[in-house]
């Protein structure tokens, strides 16, 4: 691998097993998006290991992070390290979380709208548009998140 001198941070020490989640991330969120002081990024299914630390990279470059995950303990743990906002996709419509945690119920195909309440907090924090999603889920992304990325924004995918 190869990384420009600008790019590079020290890293002292990493497992075997550390390294492909610090690689994934740093390449997502500093050289594919390119975190940097006022950019605006969504990072989904934040409490992952790989999103964990693409958010923390992003932050530590000063960009204005916003998460989407299943999960609000995640969301609230994610607030405290410094994100602006967040949205949990799986009661994005109102479903509450009891009935969410139900084994019987599919609710993946109700959650449509967290776009919607995306923009909404984007506005809301005075940040505009998006300049750039990574996401690891790779569904329609591109489709939901289409009316809020910034033209010559960029979707950076890892993980398929």
């Amino acid at each position: 691998m190869a990384y420009r001198r600008s790019n590079c941070m020290e890293v002292r020490s990493l497992s075997f097993m550390e390294f492909p989640v610090f690689d994934r991330g740093y390449r997502a969120a500093i050289i594919n998006a390119g975190a940097e002081k006022g950019r605006n990024f969504l990072i989904t299914g934040a409490g992952g290991g790989v999103a964990s630390l693409a958010v923390q990279l992003s932050i530590a470059k000063g960009a204005n992070v916003f998460v989407t995950s299943g999960n609000d303990e995640k969301i609230q743990k994610l607030l405290s390290l410094g994100i602006k906002g967040g949205v949990n996709y799986k009661h994005s419509k109102g479903i509450p979380p009891q009935i969410e945690r139900l084994p019987q119920f599919d609710l993946s195909h109700i959650a449509e709208d967290w776009p919607a309440q995306l923009g909404k907090l984007l506005q809301r924090e005075g940040n505009g548009l998006l300049d750039a999603v990574i996401d690891s889920a790779g569904r329609n992304i591109a489709e939901q998140t289409s009316k809020l990325l910034k033209p010559g924004g960029k979707i950076v995918a890892y993980g398929m």
